[in-house]
């Protein structure tokens, strides 16, 4: 289906759909496993609150601490979170808890990203929202790096859990058994 005959549906997403392309993922930034666009859309028309995260993108002097807050908001929302919860870090720990509970197998790929992902997700999805409204901002500040005269986004130092998880979770040695046996050791 076509973009314009998706939009002409969600008449609220129609004023924000360069934030809205970009936080869900484009060529220019990373995207969410099993978070579509139409679904975005959906929850973009329903939830009133989400407009004002998405303004601050379109908003030239907005701070970093600004676009994290509010880009985390909406991440938030994206992955369903009770309102309760107002970290990304926070409800990352509940979903994998309960995600190793509920399942055999568990999948990293469902959980929300790091905190640190996150805010070089919002940083390039506000660049680009910028690029896209004919701002021109210094693609180095918004976690963009110039390497053999081509722009490369900056790749998080984080891994995607604490060792102590990775391990628990692709670890399947038995107590008392050799080291040597170990994939992870």
């Amino acid at each position: 289906m076509y973009l314009s005959q998706i939009l002409s549906s969600y008449t609220k997403c129609q004023a924000h759909i360069s934030f809205l392309h970009a936080v869900t993922g484009c060529d220019t930034t990373s995207a969410f496993f099993k978070r579509v666009e139409t679904k975005v859309f959906k929850l973009f028309e329903k939830r009133h609150d989400l407009i004002d995260c998405a303004e601050v993108f379109t908003n030239i002097g907005s701070s970093s601490d600004t676009i994290l807050t509010n880009g985390t908001r909406y991440l938030l929302a994206m992955y369903g979170t009770p309102n309760k919860i107002d970290s990304i870090h926070k409800y990352r720990y509940l979903s994998s808890v309960k995600n190793t509970r509920n399942s055999k197998r568990v999948h990293l790929t469902c959980l929300p990203p790091t905190s640190a992902a996150a805010y070089q997700h919002l940083c390039r999805v506000y660049y680009r929202v910028q690029v896209c409204l004919g701002n021109d901002l210094d693609p180095e500040n918004w976690v963009w790096v110039l390497k053999d005269n081509s722009l490369e986004p900056i790749q998080t130092l984080l891994s995607p859990a604490s060792e102590k998880l990775l391990s628990t979770i692709f670890c399947n040695c038995k107590k008392g058994e050799p080291l040597f046996l170990c994939r992870i050791a």
